[in-house]
């Protein structure tokens, strides 16, 4: 669908390089390639990608030396060890605490562009969640650290910024 609303645009007389073909997965943003790649089209004046990679390199040219990539926090992984860091200082117990739900949490929360600060817990486990989004932030903030989330959360606040870039 979007590989054929582009060319329809293309064929409306719309260039390449002011089109921007997003979509979640990888996978669809190599799918898309491949069919524009298949019809002719020259996908090197293009940005083609994933929500992340597109939104990523805007931030880069934004701001290369905040969004190096040797800041960025790749996995869940690495973000449970900062969570249980924030979690025990919180005395929250380690062992019964679903921190891979805490993670999920505070993906979902970012990907609305919910901050901390206006998180308005619906109970005593959210209020415990949102504990530690404040405090996985500031260690984040204090390392020059970001995660994937934050470069959706951090697009939206340069587009906010700097409406001119769009």
């Amino acid at each position: 669908v979007i590989t054929t609303r582009a060319m329809h645009l293309m064929n409306l007389g719309i260039q390449p390089h002011e089109m921007m073909l997003v979509t979640f997965t990888s996978k669809a943003s190599l799918e898309m390639k491949e069919r524009m790649k298949k019809l002719g089209y020259s996908i090197q004046q293009m940005e083609i990608g994933t929500f992340h990679s597109i939104f990523y390199k805007m931030l880069l040219r934004f701001d290369r030396e905040k969004w190096d990539s040797s800041r960025l926090i790749k996995s869940d992984f690495q973000k449970e060890i900062m969570l249980k860091q924030v979690g025990r200082r919180l005395e929250i117990e380690e062992k019964s605490f679903a921190y891979d739900q805490a993670i999920q949490q505070i993906g979902l929360w970012k990907n609305s562009c919910v901050y901390p600060h206006e998180i308005r817990p619906d109970d005593a486990w959210e209020e415990q969640v949102a504990s530690l989004y404040e405090g996985y932030d500031e260690i984040k903030k204090e390392n020059g650290q970001f995660d994937f989330d934050d470069m959706l959360l951090g697009c939206f606040e340069m587009l906010n910024d700097y409406p001119e870039l769009l």
